[in-house]
This record gives C-alpha cells, structure tokens and sequence, in this order.
C-alpha cells in the first residue's frame, strides 16, 4: 500500500512558545484575532494572557469564551457570527480538543454563509467553501491532538457528532500550558491520544509510517501518563504527554481510527460523558472484538504496553489478555465507571438506536469488527457498562 506521509500543518513545540504567538500572526498579516476559549479557560486566564500577547504585536483582538464540551453547531454558529461582526483576520484556539474544534469550526464560517451544519463531511465528500483566516491552535490538554488533524468534530443539529474538515495553520504545542490539569482531565485527555495510536495501527487501513508514530506514541503514554496524573508539574511527563499527542493524531490521519472511537462517539453524544474517558472504557472491549479478526496487531498493541502473551494463544485468548491490560491501565489511571458517572444500566438497554448509530460513524468503517453482524452489536453497550466497575 502507497502512504503519501504528510502533516497537515506545521507545528511549533517546546515549553514557553506560546509566547511566540503575536510574532506569528504579525508574520501572517493579521491584525484582529478571535480569541476562542471556554469559560474554564477565561477562569483560567488564558484570554487575558492571550491578549496581551496578541497586544504586545500591536494586534487587536476580541474574544469568544462560550465554547462548549462536544462542541454544539449552535454554539459553532455563534462563534462564526462574532468573527463577521468583529471582522476578525485571524482566529487563535487555546484549551482542549473541543475549543479547539470550535475554533475550526468557526474558521469554516468567518467567510461563508449559513450554519456549520451546512459543512459536515458527506459521503460524496467535502462540501466546498471559502478558505478561513490564519488559524493557531494551542492545545492545554494532551489528547485530541486537534491542533494537528485534518478536521473539527462538532455536535450536528440531530445529536450526532459530525467532521468538518479543517485544519490549522499553526500548531502551538507549549506543555507548560498542561501543568493546571486536574488528575482525572489529565487522564481522560491522555486516554484519547492512547486511542488514537492504538486504534491506528489495528485497524484496516494501517501502514508503516502510522505504525511508527503509534508505537512509540504508546510506549511513551504508557510510561508518561501515570506520572501526569500522579503530578501535573512533571514537565518531563507533561513534554511526553504532549508530543504523543500530537504523534498519535498525525499518524492516525494516515489510516483512521476505528471501533472504539465508533462507540465512544455515539455514546458521547448520546450521554454527554468525557470523550477521552469513554475512548478508554471502550478500547478493551472493542479491542477484544477486533481480535478476532487481527490477533497479530492486537498483540502488538499488548507487547508495546509491557503484556506477556503466550506464543501459541488463540485469538480469543490474545483479545482477553489485551482487555485485560487495559482494564488495569483505566483503574491505575483512576478512571471512573460509567455507573459511578451516574449512568442506569438501562439507560443503554432502552437506547435501541445506539449500534445503527455507531455504523454510521466514519470510524465504523475501518474497524476490523465490521465484517460481524449487527445484531451481535446489541450487547456490546452493557458490556462498557458491566465489565469495568
């Protein structure tokens, strides 16, 4: 199989670079940013320290603080409204993955009509529209790795979670803007980043180049991860964490993410959970099931976490083996159950949409899994439930 290996845009890396945003804008002409930011972040003072950066170029700016977790269309559509009634030339996200979709997905509408919904990936591919303005994206957790990907994952008018393809112009990887993550944000981001490198590199479209970058994304998060959660000022963990991240994301541009993903996003906009915590509980089981149809990759995968797998186990026993390191990879981090986020059991037995749903997902279509039927897809949402307690 060809790979045409390419980043989807440049990336600026290493503690302290978020000072060097102005200078970049300056160098790309802007002279009136959009600051997009949520409200822990304003809390957090990331709009003031961004608009002094930005003042400190001689560039304007205006800020947009209502970004929202899973980010809403309506909430995109706000967003994209400001930008033309401030007439903004430049567009800066800083936070977590769902900041910074929303800040690509206002980038979609700052020179174009109508709503975000408008612009999903569709099946005959991308709907044209008109290029944005310079955008730079500071990620401040390290999971999504949405500053290097190719598209903004923004909530649809149906509930559904939706790409639009967009990228940044910049990526701003500082890991010191890290350092404040409580435990559990920092583990439920890096779970996500985990995700991505492991569904990569075991799912149908896996090459050499995506594998490299999730190999050594996951020997990295399996070592680093623990210490962030343990201490959010290790800024050794914190550059780790960061730079996997962004690996795990460039290398899963290359192939896709699969099964997992597939789950996780259906249940995440059904349930409105953490994004990274659900990529976590779901990774076990739908890696036990991907099994049975690639044992070798999910070996692999198990090998790089440090797991001892017998020569001669059979795909079943391989696929529990791996679950089975990766129950013990949630609970090491402290990850809570979807019973202890105050979810029923019978909140996912009475949603009998769920599986039509998830194959509907564009991860779906990538997973190993796919070839089983439908309907052997039915338990697999009480199973996240019932099997990590």
């Amino acid at each position: 199989m060809s790979v045409m290996m390419m980043v989807n845009c440049p990336v600026l890396f290493g503690p302290g670079c978020i000072n060097e945003v102005g200078g970049k804008f300056k160098d790309f002409g802007s002279k009136k940013v959009l600051i997009v930011v949520d409200k822990i972040g304003a809390q957090l003072g990331f709009t003031e320290k961004m608009k002094q950066i930005l003042k400190d170029s001689g560039i304007e700016s205006v800020a947009f603080e209502e970004a929202e977790p899973d980010p809403p269309a309506r909430s995109v559509d706000m967003g994209g409204k400001l930008a033309k009634e401030a007439k903004i030339d430049g567009i800066v996200g800083i936070g977590g993955g769902s900041v910074l979709d929303t800040a690509k997905g206002i980038n979609v509408l700052v020179n174009n009509s109508g709503s975000i919904n408008e612009y999903f990936l569709t099946a005959k591919g991308p709907v044209p529209y008109k290029p944005g303005v310079p955008l730079l994206l500071l990620p401040t957790t390290a999971g999504t790795g949405s500053e290097v990907s190719g598209s903004g994952m923004i909530t649809s008018a149906a509930g559904e979670k939706r790409p639009v393809p967009m990228r940044a112009t910049l990526g701003v990887v500082d890991p010191e803007l890290a350092v404040s993550l409580p435990p559990a944000v920092t583990a439920g981001c890096g779970l996500d980043a985990f995700a991505h490198a492991a569904e990569s590199m075991t799912n149908t479209m896996d090459n050499i180049y995506a594998n490299m970058l999730a190999t050594d994304a996951i020997g990295r998060i399996t070592k680093f991860l623990p210490i962030a959660v343990k201490d959010g000022k290790n800024i050794e963990a914190r550059t780790h964490m960061s730079f996997s991240a962004s690996m795990a994301v460039i290398g899963l541009g290359l192939t896709r993410a699969n099964l997992g993903h597939a789950c996780a996003h259906t249940i995440g906009a059904a349930f409105h959970l953490p994004h990274g915590d659900l990529c976590g509980m779901c990774l076990p089981e739908t890696t036990r099931r991907n099994a049975q149809f690639v044992p070798e990759k999910i070996r692999r995968l198990g090998e790089l976490m440090g797991l001892k797998i017998s020569p001669g186990a059979s795909p079943k026993e391989v696929g529990d083996a791996v679950a089975s390191g990766l129950y013990d990879f949630l609970r090491t981090l402290g990850v809570k159950s979807l019973k202890d986020r105050g979810l029923k059991r019978e909140d996912l037995v009475d949603r009998h949409d769920l599986t039509e749903i998830m194959m509907r997902d564009v991860c779906w279509a990538t997973a190993p899994a796919n070839k089983m039927p439908a309907e052997t897809f039915e338990d697999i949402w009480v199973k996240f439930y019932d099997d990590y307690q």
